[in-house]
């Protein structure tokens, strides 16, 4: 599969897909790679937006990712997936807001843009082929949220988005992964503790009104 370039500034499309992490899937994920284990990482993740969801209601996730800014933007089109423009270089993102200034806490404040979450995520990670899968545990407002997902994700060129949904869908069918859409950490979030923006994404068609919490 042809991947997109890598050179500063080079946009990629992550197609992922959210999945319930139970005791067995995280066994049979374990299985791909027997032996293998990876160390934890822990990182907080801060989403910004306007006080009318001006981005986020375009399918733009602006974040800061333990100070390195990124900027996810939706592309349509996928049927059991959701894949993302990924954006991290600062000028491109800085463009794409239209910002006067560098991309700073202080600049988007000035045109209204302001953290709506704070999220604390730890996360483990395994690579098979060229998948990245992760189980996340996150927590939010001083501990008070709690929220638990895994998440199969590929990067890929604009072109290949299908291909990468098809070897997704094969993926959790070999894994025994229920096939029902599950929240995100920031759409879960937003789903009990922003009930108002969750639904005015769902009523602007960027939130699938069918996914479910992967808490059960």
């Amino acid at each position: 599969m042809t991947t997109t370039d890598t050179k500063k500034g080079a946009a990629t499309i992550e197609v992922e897909r959210k999945f319930v992490l139970t005791p067995e899937i995280k066994k049979r994920i374990h299985a791909l790679n027997p032996g293998v284990r990876t160390v934890p990482k822990r990182r907080r993740d801060t989403y910004y937006d306007t006080d009318a969801c001006f981005l986020t209601t375009k399918g733009w996730w602006l974040r800061l990712r333990n100070e390195r800014w990124e900027l996810k933007c939706l592309v349509p089109g996928t049927q059991h997936s959701i894949a993302h423009d990924e954006v991290e270089d600062e000028e491109q993102i800085a463009q794409r807001l239209s910002l006067s200034g560098e991309l700073s806490v202080s600049t988007l404040a000035l045109q209204g843009i302001v953290p709506f979450a704070n999220l604390y995520i730890e996360r483990e990670t395994i690579w098979r082929n060229d998948f990245v899968i992760v189980f996340d545990k996150c927590t939010a407002d001083a501990g008070s949220f709690h929220y638990e997902v895994g998440e199969i994700e590929r990067k890929v060129s604009r072109e290949d988005v299908h291909i990468a949904e098809r070897e997704i869908e094969d993926l959790t069918t070999q894994l025994g992964i229920d096939p029902t859409p599950v929240r995100g950490k920031v759409l879960e979030y937003l789903a009990k503790r922003r009930t108002a923006h969750y639904n005015l994404l769902v009523s602007a068609g960027i939130i699938d009104p069918t996914s479910r919490s992967a808490q059960g």
